[in-house]
């Protein structure tokens, strides 16, 4: 039993199951090298995946940011890492669906006392990742 089925079960929920749509990233064997082939980006393409390299601007240090990017990339299924900069910014790599990747832009500054101001996103090739890290 994993971490997430332990805390959903203390809370006497299930672990949800993961969306057809949400499943690209768990597509790929573990096995697989962090360099994807190109038959391989063009599968993760026609699934609707994308790779984002993101700054978020604001208060998004000491509030609690990438815990909460952490928790919500687990829930709408994403892979990629997030940590703090010296200049105050966020910074993210995340990659899944093109609508839950948008979905995490949009619903991470309505957690807690995070105050996204001013977002920059950059497109990325797409690799092989397992899950989210804090860095």
């Amino acid at each position: 039993m994993d971490f997430w089925e332990r805390l959903f079960a203390r809370a006497g929920r299930r672990k949800p199951e993961p969306s057809a749509e949400a499943k690209c990233a768990e597509e790929w064997d573990t096995e697989l090298a962090s360099e994807l082939s190109e038959t391989e980006r063009e599968q993760l393409k026609k699934a609707g995946c994308i790779r984002k390299h993101i700054y978020f601007s604001g208060r998004v240090q000491a509030v609690g940011f990438r815990y909460s990017a952490l928790c919500l990339a687990k829930e709408l299924q994403l892979t990629g890492w997030v940590k703090n900069l010296t200049d105050g910014r966020v910074e993210a790599e995340l990659q899944g669906q093109a609508k839950l990747v948008d979905s995490f832009v949009e619903r991470i500054s309505q957690r807690g006392r995070i105050v996204v101001e001013f977002v920059e996103e950059e497109d990325r090739e797409l690799c092989y990742e397992e899950g989210f890290e804090v860095r």
